[in-house]
């Protein structure tokens, strides 16, 4: 029986129980119950009572049958009252325990007394097995000594498990350690804190210098005894501040035995240090690359400032060679230059070789060698492993012992300057960023010689107009229109009686006139700004010792490219001393005009000005070409006119599509086009310049309908251009063949000619804009060299292509147009000519607005001869008078008029009534076409206009169109 001696039946407060739950805390939820067996239920309870007081589950069992089976589901203690230690039950009971873990010594306490029996029972169990965590609690005891007992014993048992999830856990982070490892490809090493290694991978071991017989070899070895002159290394003073300090770090050093570079990382705990190694050349080559690549765009950088700060074209490639060199480790260079007369090459400087080798090469024919070869194709050579080549080429820098040798042409814009050349005797070969390095200074360098040969032409030039204008006693004077001040050179304050330098104003000059030529000189200059024409007068200037010098000013209007004023430039002579002086002046003032012609021109086509005397010429040529009344001999003569005011139409048409094209405000109205009819079309245009040049033009097109979709009027002019070239370059008497034919999709026209051919090296060049190819061609055939230009971006627009084939001069040229065939089969747009004969004219009354006399004469007689009753006024306040007293059926009016805008008469017309009008301009951009037909303009037609064009506008206005 369980005696408690002081049991009243109620519950003690046990100090040693207060830390039952952190016991618990250690088992499993099942695994802590205490297991409680006595015979007596009496006392079982009473201990049950005291132990669940004291915070613990217990779990009475009535025998131990029972106590075995709870001991399988798990306990934390078992409490035995030595009755129920029978003397069968024993082994039994020994059995279960023996079924428990091998780590597990489950606490079993027996109450008992001090008597024979139960130390026998002890001895028996533990002859029989039982372990060491059995205790025996006398009877009889406190309380809190059953409480006691119970919980020293389940601490014991906690501390098991500890021990157990420890073992567990170490056995675990070794299995992960030895799993990482394993996993790690590249060089892996552990050393322990003596310096020894304890684990090596393959990689490792394939660092190792030769002479290892793998892992084994290191495993358990002493790193500094295996490599002793590695702890002197940068790397082993490394691992040593590693190991020293504790503190992780990475080393990057080169390889030397293995002519690589290493990436080291190492991380250190107090029992080892693991060591991670890297292969990090290729980063570190890629690293050397792009710092090679970015010194040399440095390099270039400085290089091209240099070169564009150059002054003297001797020393521009001489300057630049010593950096070069060092970067790309080259010794020599060459540079020859084109001689005039474009067959040999002149050496221009060098170095790197001895003046009896520079001697002997001054002059290098085309062809020859490699600087010649280079020369002659425009092509760079690259000529590696020179001392062992055979080519004979290459024989003039053999013998220099030369190695690697890379030579370029210059060439800007096309034009060869000569060749420039960089050479090593030691290195076999440049790569291909070291070719591209040279190929760029080439350029930068081309760009420099041809700049500084244009500015010593040009300073050449200035030197020359200085001497004619001193001759000439002339002085420059130059007008700025933002600032209105006035510049003038020596010679024209001498002129004037000033000193040279800029004034605020042009009244300070002007001040200096004599009273009577004040006013005359102010207009004459406000004139040329608002006209563009030039400012030429003779004027009187005041002397500050007294009377008058007679002076002659002339000057022209200068415009910024969007057409604003930008100033005047101008002469000034004193022609005091003699009015013979006046023509020497006039040449003067013509030789300086050549020099801008091209740019003047372009200027003076854009403007209003130069469209509108060309509309009375050419109505007046095409009037007169077929007055039947009018004598065969005078008609030779008109057509030469007409042919040559359409021409200068031509030109304008030229610069002004050009303009739209590259600015990109070209829009192409798009339809189904029958190419064939449009070609029949274009020969009949052209029948009066084949027929007279007595050229034979033979057409074979395609069976099957070739039809595009294009702009008819665009593609007639890519057409007309192509015919009226062929017909241009062609002697008379010869065959111009034009044929079209389906292809792929595509519709292939050709253009073949028997003229007087392309030259090769101009080929690639023929369709820039202002390229004839020839000086000659220019003077001979006139034009500014954009009908091609235009072609093309015409064929570019439509998603065709364009090429020109030629054998060379004499041989003809062929040229090639191929669109894409429409693949929606429609109507194609029918532009016959015989479709659009007029009929008899309709009596229409029209009234012809325009301000200039010449146009507005020859305009109203020409349409009189068609038939038509014909009013003129030349303002708009005429105009609208006389569309309020009469009755007109159409208005023709030009938009520039001197009191408001055509667009304003246009407008103020149809608020009174509804009057069709066709609109004459010079200006015939988008913008003002758009503008023509938001004032109420049916048509809006360019000057020059010619006859047919008038009268088809005319006809479709009548005809409802």
């Amino acid at each position: 029986m369980i005696s408690l001696p002081g049991h009243d039946g109620q519950s003690h407060d046990s100090t040693v129980g207060r830390d039952a739950d952190a016991v618990l805390d250690q088992y499993p939820e099942v695994e802590r119950r205490i297991l409680l067996c006595a015979p007596t239920g009496s006392d079982g309870r009473t201990a049950a009572k005291l132990l669940t007081g004291a915070g613990h589950e217990v779990m009475v069992c009535t025998s131990m049958v029972e106590v075995g089976v709870q001991i399988a589901r798990g306990c934390s203690a078992v409490v035995l009252a030595e009755e129920a230690l029978g003397t069968m039950t024993v082994p039994t009971f020994l059995e279960v325990l023996h079924q428990q873990p091998s780590w597990s010594d489950l606490p079993v306490i027996i109450v008992g007394g001090r008597g024979e029996a139960v130390q026998w029972r002890l001895r028996r169990m533990a002859n029989l097995g039982l372990g060491g965590n059995v205790s025996l609690l006398e009877r009889p005891f406190h309380p809190e000594t059953l409480i006691s007992t119970v919980e020293v014993a389940m601490r014991a048992r906690s501390r098991q498990y500890q021990v157990r999830t420890l073992l567990q856990e170490q056995k675990e982070s070794e299995l992960r350690l030895h799993n990482i490892f394993q996993s790690i490809s590249e060089p892996f090493a552990v050393l322990d804190q003596a310096w020894r290694f304890t684990y090596v991978n393959r990689g490792f071991m394939a660092l190792v210098p030769r002479g290892r017989r793998g892992i084994a070899s290191l495993l358990g070895h002493v790193l500094w005894e295996q490599f002793p002159k590695l702890e002197e290394t940068e790397l082993g003073k490394f691992l040593q501040h590693v190991s020293a300090t504790q503190v992780p770090g990475v080393l990057e050093f080169e390889y030397e035995a293995a002519r690589m570079w290493l990436e080291v990382r190492a991380y250190p705990s107090r029992e080892m240090l693991a060591l991670h190694v890297r292969d990090i050349t290729e980063r570190k080559q890629a690293a050397e690359q792009l710092r090679r690549r970015s010194e040399r765009m440095q390099l270039l950088s400085e290089l091209l400032a240099q070169l564009i700060g150059a002054a003297d074209s001797q020393t521009v490639v001489r300057d630049l060679f010593p950096k070069v060199a060092k970067n790309l480790d080259v010794d020599t260079y060459f540079n020859f230059m084109l001689a005039e007369s474009g067959d040999h090459l002149v050496l221009h400087s060098c170095r790197g070789v001895s003046q009896e080798v520079q001697d002997s090469i001054q002059t290098l024919p085309l062809g020859t060698a490699i600087c010649g070869t280079v020369a002659l194709l425009r092509q760079p050579i690259i000529a590696t492993d020179i001392q062992h080549s055979t080519d004979p080429k290459a024989d003039l820098v053999r013998g220099l012992g030369i190695q690697a040798y890379a030579c370029h042409p210059l060439m800007v814009g096309g034009r060869l300057l000569g060749t420039l050349s960089f050479a090593s005797h030691t290195r076999p070969a440049f790569d291909e960023e070291e070719i591209e390095f040279l190929r760029l200074i080439t350029q930068y360098a081309a760009i420099a010689l041809d700049r500084l040969k244009t500015t010593e032409a040009m300073e050449k030039n200035a030197q020359q107009l200085g001497v004619a204008l001193g001759a000439a006693q002339l002085g420059t004077w130059n007008w700025d229109a933002q600032t209105d001040a006035m510049t003038i050179s020596e010679r024209t304050g001498e002129i004037y009686g000033l000193n040279a330098g800029t004034y605020p104003s042009r009244s300070v000059l002007r001040g200096l006139l004599h009273p009577d030529d004040r006013e005359l000189a102010k207009s004459s200059a406000q004139r040329s700004v608002e006209t563009g024409c030039d400012y030429d007068i003779e004027y009187r200037v005041r002397l500050p010792q007294g009377g008058y010098r007679w002076v002659a000013a002339k000057g022209r209007c200068v415009f910024h490219l969007d057409g604003s004023l930008a100033g005047m430039l101008g002469v000034a002579q004193d022609i005091t001393a003699s009015k013979v002086a006046e023509a020497r002046l006039r040449e003067s003032a013509a030789a300086a005009e050549s020099a801008n012609r091209s740019k003047d021109l372009f200027l003076a086509v854009l403007s209003h000005e130069l469209r509108t005397p060309l509309t009375p010429v050419l109505l007046a040529a095409d009037t007169m070409e077929h007055d039947a009344e009018l004598p065969a001999a005078f008609k030779a003569d008109i057509a030469m006119i007409r042919r040559n005011v359409e021409l200068e139409a031509k030109i304008i048409d030229d610069l002004l599509d050009i303009s739209r094209i590259t600015s990109g405000k070209l829009n192409l109205n798009l339809e189904s086009v029958d190419v064939n009819d449009s070609i029949r079309q274009v020969c009949a245009m052209c029948t009066a310049q084949i027929t007279e040049r007595s050229i034979q033009v033979r057409c074979d097109f395609a069976d099957e309908p070739g039809t595009v979709r294009a702009d008819s009027a665009r593609l007639q002019q890519v057409l007309w251009n192509l015919l009226n070239n062929a017909v241009k370059f062609t002697p008379e008497g010869g065959t111009i063949n034009i044929r079209t034919e389906r292809l792929d999709g595509h519709l292939r026209i050709q253009v073949q000619d028997s003229g007087m051919g392309i030259d090769q090296e101009l080929l690639p060049q023929i369709f820039n804009a202002f390229e004839q190819g020839d000086i000659r061609i220019t003077r001979q055939f006139g034009g500014l060299g954009l009908g091609l230009a235009i072609t093309k971006a015409l064929v570019d627009m439509h998603h065709g292509t364009i090429a020109a084939e030629s054998d060379g001069k004499g041989t003809g040229a062929c040229f090639t147009v191929t669109l894409p065939l429409e693949t929606e089969v429609r109507a194609p747009a029918s532009h016959s000519p015989s479709a659009q004969q007029p009929g008899r004219p309709v009596s229409l009354h029209l009234l012809v607005v325009e301000d200039h006399a010449d146009t507005a004469r020859v305009l109203g007689t020409h349409l009189r001869r068609m038939g038509f009753t014909v009013t003129l006024a030349h303002t708009v306040a005429d105009a609208l008078a006389l569309v309020g007293e009469q009755h007109f059926d159409l208005v023709i009016s030009d938009l520039g008029l001197p009191d408001q805008s055509g667009f304003e008469l246009m407008r103020q017309i149809h608020a009174i009534r509804p009057i069709p009008g066709i609109a004459m301009s010079g200006y015939g951009m988008a913008e003002d076409i758009r503008k023509s037909r938001e004032a109420g303009f049916s048509q809006h037609l360019v000057k020059p206009v010619n006859v047919t064009r008038l009268e088809e506008a005319i006809r479709d206005l009548v005809d409802g169109k």
